[in-house]
């Protein structure tokens, strides 16, 4: 999980600073993001909001993942959402030592607004894509994406939903040969 965190964070150079249970939560958390964007039930709803999201397309969408992976936590997982968030909080400043410096700057945030159960409202999405849409130095439409969301959600659920399938069984493959 805390290499799960700290990947986006995580210069190539800097790799080898970590344990090695660590660094493999990062190569996790790099095959997750490789099989995601190369995969075709992610091109297809990508696809959905391109017009108006453009080159942004997959950003928006990997937050409108998350977002539906939240909101409909009870569905994929036994345990409830805001235990999972309350877990990942406490391990992560248990081991707030182990982070790059940027990392426990987010971290801050991260915890003060409850990212990870706050995903699951609608208010939440919006939330994120606005601060994403802020953060980028380029011209985008991002802070306008959940309406647009919204609007398709009914085609992007079955295409979510199976590729969630397809994902933990593709993670799942990975750990058991990792």
């Amino acid at each position: 999980m805390l290499g799960n965190l700290v990947a986006d964070f995580t210069r190539k150079a800097k790799f080898s600073d970590f344990s090695s249970e660590v660094q493999r939560g990062i190569q996790l958390h790099h095959f997750i993001d490789d099989y995601t964007d190369s995969h075709s039930l992610v091109e297809e709803a990508k696809a959905l909001i391109r017009p108006q999201q453009s080159k942004f397309s997959g950003v928006v969408m990997d937050i409108y993942f998350d977002h539906l992976l939240a909101r409909d936590y009870h569905f994929w997982h036994r345990e409830p959402l805001a235990d999972f968030a309350q877990n990942a909080y406490q391990l992560f400043n248990l081991r707030k030592d182990e982070l790059p410096e940027a990392t426990v700057h987010m971290l801050h945030y991260m915890e003060r607004g409850n990212w990870l159960l706050n995903y699951a409202s609608l208010e939440g999405l919006q939330r994120s894509l606005k601060g994403m849409s802020s953060r980028t130095k380029y011209p985008n439409n991002m802070d306008q994406a959940s309406h647009q969301l919204q609007r398709v959600e009914g085609q992007i659920m079955p295409l979510f939903s199976a590729f969630y399938k397809e994902l933990v069984h593709a993670v799942n493959a990975w750990i058991a040969k990792n």
